[in-house]
């Protein structure tokens, strides 16, 4: 009987650590940082934050697009903290049409996305290798210097 239980607590020890190294290696997996691919397009591109300096979510993604801004030289990336662009905000999510104050709020071309993860880096770079294969309007740009944001808008759309 003794014999059974050690062999169960040996199994069962063996289990956990696989388990536990299995977690280590993906959590190693999401911690790589996302790269934009050598074959980024030729056309400048404009990056637009709308976030708030105290949330934890924006910071992170602060991170990750100073690499970017810094290592591209084609892309550019504009900070908008929502406490002193409350009016540009406003504008922005009434043209997307969503809904709420959620931040962070990355506006790439046409794209939007609401939040940040390590995991948002794989479609932020989709945008990026998109928006730089022509030449894109910043629909923020447009927003902000009361220009015609939709025509900018049908220009990213048939792009």
């Amino acid at each position: 009987m003794k014999k059974f239980f050690f062999i169960l607590l040996i199994i069962l020890v063996a289990g956990c650590t696989n388990n536990s190294k299995k977690v280590t290696e993906e959590k190693k997996e999401e911690e790589k940082p996302v790269e934009v691919s050598e074959k980024l397009g030729e056309y400048d591109l404009t990056i637009n934050l709308i976030h708030w300096s105290e949330c934890s979510h924006c910071k992170e993604e602060i991170e990750w697009l100073k690499q970017i801004d810094e290592k591209y030289t084609n892309i550019y990336v504009n900070y908008f903290e929502i406490t002193e662009y409350d009016e540009l905000d406003s504008k922005v999510r009434e043209f997307f049409e969503i809904e709420g104050t959620s931040v962070p709020l990355t506006i790439i071309g046409n794209d939007y996305y609401l939040g940040y993860s390590k995991s948002s880096n794989a479609k932020f770079m989709q945008s990026i290798e998109k928006y730089t294969s022509f030449k894109s309007c910043d629909v923020v740009d447009a927003i902000y210097f009361d220009k015609d944001y939709n025509a900018c808008f049908d220009i990213n759309f048939n792009g």
